[in-house]
């Protein structure tokens, strides 16, 4: 049965994945000069209602720059740098815009890659691939007047290699021996002047009543496997023996020190571990 995404809509690892996705896509369409190209491997849908019991609490519904900005202006004023990017505030303004409750309406990824590069005043097209019918039926529903987005009902690893984009979201739904191969597999077919952004979860493996639960091995060797194509950064925010308790992002090198920045940002204002 396909991943459908719709009760995990806006948990942690959408906060963190989002956060950076608006960063990362507004760097690159401040830096390029061509049309742009978009493209996602698992779209998901465009646009979410928040659940009344959903993961969204403990991820965007957890998230107010309220605090942290009361913060940010404390320490401005004792000289010392705050932990706020422009970046990280204009995620905010976008796409959350202050208390959630449910019933409100949350964008998916590709819905927000959308707003920012019609935004942006350029000439763009989007590439968008989902496999789950429901999904991509909601997604040709909603870019129907956008002859510029073409969705495709498929896997789309299928058709990344040889892409020429401006940017590629990766954001494969489990991380397991399989999907890493995959993953491989697509990176070396992948133009290596492509910029990207993937996301995967982080899972826990147990050991029996005896030890403590630790990492999974495909979630622990995964920043060694990317290493010839880019640099991880790891989230963390449960303890392990949580079925996800954290998250990678691995991000094309000129990615690396945006993705860094605002990942940490997130963390800080969340309370997780950045490991």
């Amino acid at each position: 049965m396909p991943y459908d995404h719709s009760n995990k809509i806006g948990n942690q690892g959408d906060l963190v994945k989002h956060a950076v996705l608006t960063a990362c896509l507004r760097q690159l369409l401040a830096t390029s000069k061509d049309d742009f190209v978009y493209a996602e491997t698992h779209a998901g849908r465009p646009e979410y209602v928040l659940p009344t019991k959903g993961e969204w609490t403990r991820g965007i519904g957890g998230f107010s720059l309220n605090d942290a900005i009361d913060r940010d202006r404390d320490n401005r004023k004792e000289g010392i740098a705050g932990p706020l990017s422009d970046e990280l505030r204009r995620y905010d303004d976008l796409f959350v815009g202050g208390p959630l409750s449910a019933g409100a309406k949350y964008l998916g990824s590709t819905g927000m890659a959308f707003r920012l590069l019609r935004d942006s005043g350029r000439a763009f097209q989007m590439r968008l691939w989902e496999t789950d019918g429901g999904a991509h039926d909601d997604l040709v529903r909603y870019y129907r007047a956008w002859e510029q987005v073409q969705v495709a009902q498929s896997d789309g690893y299928d058709g990344l290699p040889g892409l020429e984009a401006g940017m590629v979201l990766v954001d494969p739904p489990k991380l397991d021996r399989d999907e890493t191969d995959t993953l491989i597999q697509c990176f070396d077919r992948l133009p290596d002047s492509t910029p990207f952004l993937l996301w995967v979860p982080r899972a826990s493996a147990y050991h029996g009543e005896s030890q403590p639960p630790t990492e999974s091995k495909a979630s622990r060797e995964f920043p060694d496997v990317m290493n010839n194509w880019s640099k991880c950064i790891g989230l963390q925010w449960y303890k392990w023996g949580h079925r996800t308790p954290g998250c990678w992002l691995a991000v094309s090198p000129d990615l690396e020190d945006t993705t860094s920045k605002v990942a940490k940002e997130v963390a800080d204002i969340m309370g997780w571990t950045v490991a």
